[in-house]
């Protein structure tokens, strides 16, 4: 898809999450949650998504879909002028 992607590509140097770095991820990642698709996102990270205990494989491929559409859709946008703060 041609986005990119903060986790390390060495299995030696990456825990479970991966990290998709995003156009807009923090309102992207603020629409996900609110279509009940469980992700997190961190500044200079990305969206992150845990394959190894929030979510199945089925649920990473409908997520990433489900991104597409957001992207596409422009649902994001509803999100821009929200700010999270991070503790």
């Amino acid at each position: 898809r041609g986005w990119k992607t903060t986790t390390p590509i060495n299995p030696a140097e990456r825990a479970g999450t991966v990290a998709i770095d995003i156009e807009n991820g923090l309102a992207i990642a603020s629409e996900l949650n609110a279509r009940n698709f469980l992700c997190d996102y961190r500044p200079q990270a990305g969206i992150r998504l845990s394959p190894h205990f929030y979510n199945t494989e089925t649920e990473l491929t409908e997520t990433v879909a489900e991104i597409e559409t957001i992207v596409a859709s422009g649902a994001f946008r509803r999100h821009l002028e929200k700010r999270r703060v991070v503790t």
